[in-house]
């Protein structure tokens, strides 16, 4: 039976205890710090546990103690958020160091692909992590559209994800998600004109 995941404080505290590491060895240290075995044994690379995690985001500010994944090799890498749109990672800023970065600086230092985070580990649950951008199937009363911004949008965003359109869960209706809502309702046989009203609505939730 596996241990009981450890709360994201604890995690983070757990993790900041490493100032080198093992190269190439990032879903050990992961996973160690989250209370699990000795990397999931398993898994094999960090890709796999982004593969096996239920609950993913895409948004670049992740609650702390949560797993936060690259990709970019068959490999791909994985980190823990300690809040505030950072990480703490293995083999930085160099091979054998852990060291704390901005998400974005270390996928733009790496050449590698920011691919979220989870509020579980493979399926594991974080305690006290709950979903960051809660969805209702309950109209809110007012259509959204084109610059609206806020909560709405982002249940907008995820069902479109849900019905696969590749678009970011950021809250900000641009030309990326007003475009992926008039694909939806033109697949819909509704009215394309990019408003999520009550009809759009619907069908997305369907």
């Amino acid at each position: 039976m596996t241990a009981k995941l450890r709360t994201p404080l604890q995690s983070v505290a757990a993790f900041r205890r490493y100032n080198t590491c093992t190269p190439g060895q990032c879903l050990h240290y992961v996973s160690v710090s989250l209370g699990g075995p000795f990397g999931w044994p398993h898994l094999g690379f960090a890709a796999d546990a982004h593969r096996h995690s239920s609950a993913l985001h895409d948004d670049t500010h992740p609650p702390a103690g949560v797993p936060v994944f690259f990709l970019g090799s068959k490999f791909g890498h994985i980190t823990l958020s300690v809040g505030n749109g950072r990480v703490r990672s293995t083999d930085f800023p160099h091979r054998g160091a852990v060291g704390e970065v901005g998400i974005t600086t270390l996928a733009s230092a790496w050449g590698r692909e920011y691919a979220g985070w989870s509020e579980d580990f493979v399926g594991r649950p974080i305690p006290g992590v709950r979903l960051h951008n809660p969805t209702s199937s309950t109209y809110p009363g007012f259509q959204v559209h084109l610059t609206s911004k806020g909560d709405v949008v982002r249940t907008v965003q995820h069902r479109l994800r849900q019905h696969g359109f590749k678009i970011a869960v950021d809250g900000s209706f641009g030309p990326a998600t007003n475009n992926a809502v008039r694909s939806f309702q033109r697949q819909q046989h509704l009215k394309v004109d990019g408003w999520v009203g009550r009809s759009t609505w619907a069908a997305l939730w369907a």
